[in-house]
């Protein structure tokens, strides 16, 4: 958290170099207005099972349009469409398994992979919808909070396996298995509150940059509730429960 607001104060110290004779965004203040933005983030998985740790924390990248419309002086209506990246890992307390082959599970010891330890390498098209409040102009700097939801829709899911394959015959030696399909694995979408806070700069006419932080906390389950793929110990079905979660430094030129 201390790297993104250290990298949000120098992302606005910059914009003061570039921006000397930029006209006050209220001289051109419009009713509708859209642009383009990106945002590196910092993603995770977060499960309140405790069969299931938090495991690595990963960084992703969005980016898409932004549009608003504007409600009064003070507060505008936000969305927009964007491409969203996200996942992280989760560690198993207890023993799963995963078939190489999907059908023989636990009945073939060695078809049969122990997984300690899963990343997810998820992307969604995500509509974000939020109230935004900004504040009047500061000389050329305008301040803004948000509050709102995201609308996701899984476009993409893998994942990263590490455990051991033919565990029976020998346990010792660590295997990583890559691109492992997970779209069955993976919820179809993903609601999640999003709140945010920023500057706006202003340049040209009606143009301004944007820089902000935003937090988005995921209300619904990232992960099917009862798994396709993985079995227990005892060749059962596991259940699974996991919000996505991350915090992105976003980025953007609305005019």
């Amino acid at each position: 958290m201390k790297k993104i607001v250290t990298l949000l104060l120098i992302t606005i110290s910059s914009i003061g170099c570039f921006a000397q004779d930029a006209i006050p965004v209220s001289d051109v203040a419009k009713k509708f207005r859209f642009g383009l933005k990106a945002a590196p983030s910092i993603c995770w998985l977060k499960s309140d099972d405790a069969r299931f740790e938090r495991g690595k924390t990963v960084l992703k990248f969005n980016y898409g349009l932004i549009t608003e419309f504007r409600l009064n002086d003070i507060a505008s209506f936000s969305t927009g469409l964007e491409v969203m990246y996200a996942g992280g890992g989760l560690n198993y307390t207890d023993s799963v398994y995963r078939s190489t082959n999907k059908k023989n599970y636990l009945t073939d010891p060695l078809t049969a992979f122990l997984i300690e330890k899963r990343e997810y390498k998820l992307q969604y098209v995500n509509v974000p919808l939020s109230l935004k409040m900004k504040t009047k102009e500061i000389g050329l700097l305008a301040y803004y909070g948000q509050f709102g939801f995201d609308l996701g829709v899984r476009a993409k899911a893998r994942a990263t396996d590490t455990g051991y394959l033919n565990f029976t015959n020998n346990k010792s030696i660590v295997t990583s298995i890559a691109k492992v399909e997970a779209k069955d694995e993976v919820g179809l979408f993903r609601l999640a509150l999003n709140i945010g806070l920023g500057v706006e700069y202003g340049l040209v006419g009606s143009t301004v940059l944007v820089a902000g932080v935003n937090y988005s906390n995921g209300f619904t389950n990232a992960l099917k509730n009862t798994s396709t793929d993985l079995r227990s110990a005892a060749n059962y079905q596991v259940t699974q429960k996991a919000t996505c979660n991350f915090i992105a430094l976003t980025v953007g030129v609305i005019f």
